[in-house]
C-alpha cells in the first residue's frame, strides 16, 4: 500500500482550495489545526500529487510518501514547483543500517513498554513548550542549548533524592528536555511554526517504534530512577557531541552513491544520538508516570 501523508501551508482560501482538489482525487482528510493534514492511500503516483499541489503556488505543500518499505520520499513544493525531493530511511543506526535499536537498555528476556502508555507520554511530550523554539541554528548553538537544558535539568534533580522515585518537578523537566530534543530534531525544517508542528509529530512516531521495540527489564512501578537519570544523562551528552561535530547538514542521499556510503558520518551521528536521547526521555518517563501522580 502506498501512502502519502501530505502537510499544506499557506492562506486559508488557498490552502482549502488545494485540500478539496486533493480530496476530489482521493485523498483523505486527517486533522486541520493551523495546518492542513491529509493522507493519500492507494494506486497513486507522486507525480499526481506534485501536479496537482503545483497547481496551488499560493501553498506550500510537504509530502512524505512511503511504501510498506523503510525508505520513506521526502517532497516540498514551493511556488510551484519542486524545492525540495529526497529520500532517507526511516528506521537507522549509525553505520547506515535499517535498525529499531537507537537506545541504551535493550535487555535480553526483557519486557517491551506497554503502547498505550508511551503514545499517552509522546503526547504530553509533544504538547510541552519550551523557550528556544525559533532560536535553533544548528551545530555548536545545538550544542550550547542542551548543554544548557541539562544544567536546568540537573539543578532540578538535586533537589530531589536519586534513590527515591522523582517527583513532579523532575518530570516536568523532563519533559521539557524531550521536547527541546524533538524540535532539535527537527532543525533542518523551513521556519515555518506549521511545518515543525508537523515534522515533531513525524519524528515522534519514529520515537515510539524505537521506544517499544526495545525491551527492558525495568517496569512502570518497579525501576531505578538513579539508573535511567544516567541513561538520560549519556544520551544527552551523546547528542551534544553529535552537534558539536555537524554544522548543520540535512540527511541527504548523494547523486552518486548509495544511502550506506554516508555511514558515520556527522549527520548519521546526530540523527540517532537525538532520537536516541527522544526515545530514553520517553521511557523514563513512562517508567515513572505514576510517581509524579501524587
Amino acid at each position: 500500500m502506498h501512502t502519502q501523508e501530505l502537510t499544506l501551508i499557506g492562506p486559508a482560501e488557498d490552502v482549502s482550495a488545494l485540500q478539496h482538489a486533493l480530496v476530489a482525487a482521493g485523498a483523505v482528510h486527517d486533522i486541520q489545526r493551523d495546518q492542513a493534514h491529509l493522507t493519500w492511500r492507494g494506486d497513486v503516483e507522486d507525480a499526481s500529487t506534485e501536479a496537482i499541489a503545483a497547481a496551488h503556488p499560493a501553498v506550500e505543500t510537504c509530502m512524505r510518501s512511503y511504501d510498506d518499505g523503510d525508505v520513506v520520499r521526502e517532497i516540498a513544493i514551493t511556488r510551484g514547483h519542486v524545492a525540495v525531493d529526497r529520500e532517507r530511511r526511516i528506521f537507522r543506526a549509525p553505520d547506515g543500517d535499517v535498525s529499531c535499536a537507537w537506545g541504551l537498555t535493550t535487555c535480553e528476556d526483557g519486557d517491551r513498554l506497554d503502547p498505550v502508555l508511551l503514545r499517552h507520554v509522546a503526547d504530553e511530550i509533544l504538547a510541552t513548550e519550551h523557550d528556544q523554539v525559533g532560536q535553533v541554528t544548528g551545530g555548536i548553538s545545538d550544542a550550547l542549548v542542551l548543554a544548557e537544558r541539562l544544567g536546568d535539568f540537573a539543578r532540578v534533580v538535586r533537589c530531589g533524592t536519586l534513590d527515591a522515585e522523582p517527583g513532579v518537578a523532575e518530570l516536568d523537566a523532563l519533559r521539557v528536555l524531550a521536547s527541546l530534543a524533538l524540535t532539535l530534531a527537527c532543525a533542518s525544517t523551513p521556519d515555518c511554526a506549521a511545518e515543525m508542528t508537523a515534522t515533531r509529530a513525524w519524528r515522534m512516531r519514529e520515537v515510539l517504534v524505537h521506544a517499544g521495540h526495545e525491551e527492558l527489564w525495568a517496569r512502570p512501578g518497579d525501576a531505578s530512577w538513579r539508573e535511567w537519570l544516567g541513561h538520560v544523562i549519556s544520551s544527552l551528552t551523546d547528542a551534544i557531541e553529535a552537534c558539536v561535530e555537524v554544522g548543520w547538514m540535512p540527511v541527504t542521499a548523494l547523486a552518486d552513491a548509495d544511502d550506506d556510503s554516508q555511514s558515520w558520518s556527522p549527520d548519521r551521528h546526530l540523527e540517532t544520538s537525538m532520537g536516541g536521547l527522544v526515545s530514553t526521555c520517553l521511557q523514563t518517563l513512562a517508567l515513572f508516570a505514576s510517581a509524579g501522580m501524587g
